[in-house]
């Protein structure tokens, strides 16, 4: 069957919308999606680039100039030349966003998860350096959802399975409560879609405690992962996985995605705290790096996000001080 990869990096959800309509538009007989969600998306500091609103798929453009900007200009010429240098050459294509497209190549993987902590998530003005989520976009979402089900589509939604430290990351920015409150609006959402339109909708999580989210860092450029090239970026073998489970609705590997209902949501997130707890307690070195990431990175993130004051109530001990002061209480018992 012919597919349509509509993917596309630092997106938002005006983007998604319109990518959306741009692709039941383009197919009358369009017959199923498969949406990879992100977190990231639902925040209010997420913007339009100036690239998409010069793609085909700003409906608000002129066609005509995208056209002429994808095919002629001097820019797209440039792309080609140089891509077909590169597979000439059998070049590796390394970028620092994740995409990597070579499997022999050597890689620092250590380096690569340090880096997507310290040069984005933990500074940067749309991660979750100054997250803060919009409600709105959630409508949004519905609303793109609902346009899809009128048509009769089957829609396949799954939350991208981050590495497990990117859930200790959340932890200490004061964020849990903010992402466990976006997975309940998720399944309300995708709930009454599938009430009001008798969808064919699913939900599934991959997120979350499981091995494919705890797969173990190498300490050198010989060793390779399996499922990530850093914690933000998994691999084609867990897209395969995903697919592969949400079409048979098993799980490929046990413990690695789960259907997301009303009535699973509340242990689903249980499951999300509980996997957290295990995970610091197992894994010590993982815990101080980020700890550490924390704290060098705390002037950047105040300069990027002098907004984001996290209220007394939401800030959050180290895991190191957390160890330290569980023993304290452990002796004096």
């Amino acid at each position: 069957k012919q597919v349509f990869n509509a993917s596309m990096s630092g997106t938002e959800i005006e983007e998604i919308y319109k990518v959306f309509n741009y692709a039941l538009k383009m197919q009358k007989d369009l017959e199923a999606i498969v949406y990879g969600i992100d977190f990231l998306t639902f925040s209010d500091k997420r913007t339009i680039k100036k690239q998409f609103y010069e793609s085909l798929y700003n409906d608000e453009g002129s066609q005509i100039k995208a056209y002429l900007r994808v095919l002629f200009s001097m820019k797209a010429l440039e792309d080609s030349v140089n891509t077909i240098i590169k597979n000439i050459r059998l070049e590796p294509a390394i970028v620092t966003d994740g995409y990597i497209s070579k499997e022999n190549t050597d890689i620092n993987h250590r380096k690569l998860f340090r880096g997507i902590l310290e040069d984005n998530f933990l500074v940067g003005r749309e991660t979750y350096g100054c997250y803060n989520y919009d409600s709105k976009r959630m409508q949004k979402f519905g609303d793109m959802l609902s346009s899809a089900a009128q048509r009769g589509i089957t829609i396949y939604l799954f939350i991208s399975p981050l590495h497990a430290r990117h859930y200790y990351t959340l932890k200490i920015l004061g964020l849990t409560n903010e992402y466990k409150s976006w997975i309940i609006e998720l399944v309300r959402e995708v709930e009454k879609v599938r009430q009001e339109h008798n969808a064919d909708i699913y939900l599934w999580d991959f997120g979350g405690f499981n091995p494919v989210t705890t797969e173990a860092i190498p300490d050198n450029e010989k060793t390779k992962m399996s499922f990530y090239w850093e914690s933000a970026h998994y691999k084609k073998l867990v897209g395969s996985i995903i697919l592969k489970t949400m079409k048979s609705r098993t799980q490929q590997i046990p413990g690695f995605g789960a259907l997301l209902t009303e009535d699973k949501a509340a242990n689903r997130l249980y499951l999300l705290e509980s996997g957290l707890r295990e995970y610091m307690e197992q894994n010590h070195e993982e815990v101080e790096e980020i700890d550490d990431l924390y704290r060098s990175t705390s002037k950047s993130r105040i300069k990027n996000c002098p907004e984001r004051i996290i209220p007394q109530s939401r800030q959050t001990q180290t895991g190191a001080e957390e160890r330290s002061q569980s023993e304290g209480l452990l002796a004096d018992t």
